[in-house]
């Protein structure tokens, strides 16, 4: 959740505050719409399962995310979100 609203406000939230911050983010950018939030949600946690889970079914895209994953670059996890 915590690389999802970094993607989705552009900050990364303080990790005790993500709850709060998603309920604030929820609130304003998705205005009660509960069923779009739970889609874009779902949305990014295919993407996310596919690199960081290793559930990609494209080999080459699965050669480049195991190795991002060796490398240890959670980090770049919101960047390839967002892209």
């Amino acid at each position: 959740m915590r690389h999802y609203l970094t993607v989705k406000t552009g900050t990364i939230p303080n990790i005790r505050k993500v709850y709060n911050e998603f309920k604030s983010f929820s609130i304003s950018y998705f205005k009660g719409d509960s069923k779009g939030l739970v889609d874009d949600i779902y949305n990014y946690a295919g993407y996310y399962c596919a690199f960081a889970l290793d559930k990609e079914s494209d080999p080459n895209l699965k050669q480049a995310f195991s190795d991002l994953r060796e490398l240890k670059v959670d980090v770049a996890y919101p960047f390839l979100l967002s892209t």
